[in-house]
């Protein structure tokens, strides 16, 4: 799953290791923009790829640091 959220980009990967990321309410700079879609791509990836157990265990959570460190 590593090596797969890394071959989508940087970023992907980077934002599962973030414990302090929050969504921003208000996206303002680039590099926000950029964190906020990251997550969106690795939450994404890291749900698609569950079987339905583990979904079940991490469908509430948004965000992917929570979503990797649940698993």
């Amino acid at each position: 799953m590593r090596a797969h959220l890394k071959s989508r980009g940087a970023g992907v990967w980077e934002i599962t290791q973030y414990e302090t990321y929050a969504i921003p309410l208000v996206r303002t700079s680039q590099d926000d923009k950029d964190k906020y879609y990251a997550n969106n791509k690795a939450v994404d990836i890291l749900l698609t790829s569950l079987c339905r157990a583990e979904f079940d265990r991490v469908e509430d959570l948004v965000l992917a640091h929570k979503i990797w460190s649940t698993l």
